[in-house]
C-alpha cells in the first residue's frame, strides 16, 4: 500500500478488524479467501471471485512515462 498522508485511527480500527476476521476465518478452516466490507458487512470473499470486481487503472501515456 502505499500512502499519501499520515494514518489515522480509523485506519488503525480498520486494519484490526480485517485482521481479527482473516484470523477467524482461518481458524475455522476456511481457505483460499480474502475479507474485506460488502455490502456493510465484512465478508470473506473467495480468492477466485476477487478479480472479478478488481478496479483497472488504465495509465495514459505520459501517465506511464511519470512513474
Amino acid at each position: 500500500m502505499i500512502r499519501a498522508v499520515p494514518s489515522n485511527s480509523w485506519d488503525n480500527v480498520y486494519c484490526t478488524l480485517l485482521a481479527q476476521s482473516d484470523v477467524h476465518g482461518a481458524m475455522a478452516g476456511y481457505t483460499d479467501f480474502t475479507v474485506g466490507i460488502v455490502n456493510g458487512r465484512h465478508s470473506y470473499i473467495p480468492l477466485s471471485y476477487s478479480h472479478i470486481t478488481a478496479q483497472t487503472i488504465f495509465p495514459s501515456k505520459t501517465f506511464g512515462n511519470d512513474v
